[in-house]
């Protein structure tokens, strides 16, 4: 019987001492475990700064914020950029391309942070961003990934870093192009496009539920023509001033989406030459909205006004808009369209007449105020009346295409702007649209009869039975 134990069991030899070992020197013994060879760190490149001035750099800067990533820069970005460029890129940020790709990197950050539109250089966002390049830079180059930064066309020679990390022990960073318009405004349902077919094909795991404590509230900005966040917290008990703010925030949206309108856009062609084309073009004039506050001393002249329909003090029906009040008169007027058309107080409405001067305002010794700001001297005689026109939601959100695809974009529009809380039309509109093909379209076409249907309730009264 074979005694011998397994190899795992053997003895092992024991090592020889080290003046057993031959040595290529004589006077020297060569070690039994050689140093292991490490690598030393190359010194960063040297940078010359400079003084970038911000009117120079801005060329560039409209051309990869604004027209590449529908994004605009504030004076005080521009000024944080061309310092920031001129710092780390030195003389060669034009000649090198160094500039571009600072740029794309900074403007690819700042959509994945939700930044919006319009990009501040004071802002907590930008500070971040300009912090985590500068980490990553070295000799005017951005070196390595930096994080929160998505791997686009600036980051696409990084072997060499993906080979050091790898020998490393660590995952390289993965490299993938991503569309400059797709990273703004992402969702949180979790619509991802290779996971669209293998999830579950019930359409009501693709709905949300938002309550008016979660939907974010957004007020419209004259001064920057663009939507900016409430920072208030919603309450059941606000103050007396939203009132105020709520008809207020509510005109200028409609004033901005009116003036967007072809019909009140004024014609580019010179006052010379519009009296050679008057005739011909005498059909086609553009209209034109008049402040209530502007009909002061202009008896008998013709305007249109958009403004709130109410109720006076004395029980005559009136217009107001953030300019002042006047009484309207609408014996006469006519309701556009005349056979679906109605109208009430709290309507914002157009209105097109004339305005008749008097002595004396309608509600004068009711409210104690009057003119600019208050009630008007005066009524405002109707012809016309009619809502406002609505705008089509592609024409809103600033898309083209079939379907209001995203093949297209067209300049301008809210599409970055994520109004539910749940993802900006830009970033998932596409890949909702293919999750309705496939989940509703499909379904209808079958002749089983389907029991799915949309719903809509505004309001109701749950004290009385009816509506229960």
């Amino acid at each position: 019987m074979d005694k011998t134990p397994a190899p795992i069991f053997r003895k092992r030899d024991p090592a020889p001492p080290s003046s057993a070992i031959p040595s290529s020197s004589p006077a020297f013994g060569t070690p039994v475990h050689p140093l292991k060879p490490f690598a030393v760190n190359a010194p960063k490149a040297a940078i010359l700064p400079i003084i970038l001035p911000p009117a120079t750099l801005r060329p560039l800067a409209f051309r990869t914020f604004t027209k590449k990533h529908s994004l605009t820069l504030t004076s005080s970005a521009l000024q944080e950029l061309a310092a920031f460029i001129g710092r780390h890129c030195g003389s060669g940020w034009r000649e090198e391309g160094l500039a571009e790709r600072v740029l794309e990197d900074v403007a690819r950050s700042w959509k994945n942070r939700n930044g919006g539109v319009m990009v501040e250089g004071s802002s907590k966002e930008m500070q971040e961003i300009l912090k985590t390049l500068e980490g990553n830079m070295s000799g005017g180059r951005i070196t390595g990934p930096v994080r929160g930064l998505p791997r686009g066309d600036s980051m696409l020679d990084l072997k060499d870093n993906d080979a050091l990390s790898t020998r490393l022990g660590l995952r390289p960073a993965e490299v993938r192009r991503e569309d400059s318009n797709s990273s703004f405004g992402m969702s949180g349902l979790g619509v991802d496009e290779e996971q669209e077919e293998t999830e579950t094909n019930d359409p009501r795991a693709w709905l949300k539920i938002i309550n008016a404590y979660e939907q974010p509230r957004f007020l419209y900005n004259v001064a920057k023509k663009h939507f900016e966040k409430d920072p208030s917290a919603p309450s059941l008990l606000p103050p007396a001033s939203h009132k105020t703010a709520l008809f207020r925030n509510r005109y200028n949206v409609i004033h901005q989406r009116l003036l967007r309108n072809e019909s009140f856009q004024s014609s580019a062609v010179s006052s010379s030459r519009k009296r050679t084309l008057e005739r011909s073009l005498s059909n086609q004039k553009s209209l034109k909205l008049t402040p209530i506050a502007n009909l002061l001393g202009r008896h008998g002249s013709s305007h249109m006004l958009l403004g709130l329909l109410g109720v006076l003090p004395t029980g005559d029906l009136a217009i107001s808009d953030l300019t002042g009040t006047i009484a309207l008169d609408l014996s006469q007027a006519v309701a556009i369209p005349e056979d679906s058309a109605w109208f009430c107080p709290g309507m914002i409405v157009l209105v097109d007449g004339v305005y008749e001067e008097e002595d004396e305002s309608v509600g004068k010794g009711l409210n104690g105020s009057s003119g600019v700001g208050g009630i008007l001297g005066g009524r405002f005689q109707g012809f016309f009346i009619g809502q406002p026109p609505c705008e089509r939601r592609k024409a809103t959100l600033g898309i083209s295409g079939p379907d209001g695809g995203q093949e297209q974009t067209i300049g301008g529009g809210f599409g970055w702007i994520d109004f539910l809380g749940v993802g900006s039309e830009r970033a998932l509109g596409s890949k909702m649209r293919r999750l309705e093909n496939r989940l509703l379209r499909s379904r209808a076409e079958d002749d089983a009869p389907s029991r799915r249907r949309s719903l809509i309730i505004v309001e109701l009264t749950l004290h009385h039975p009816r509506p229960l």
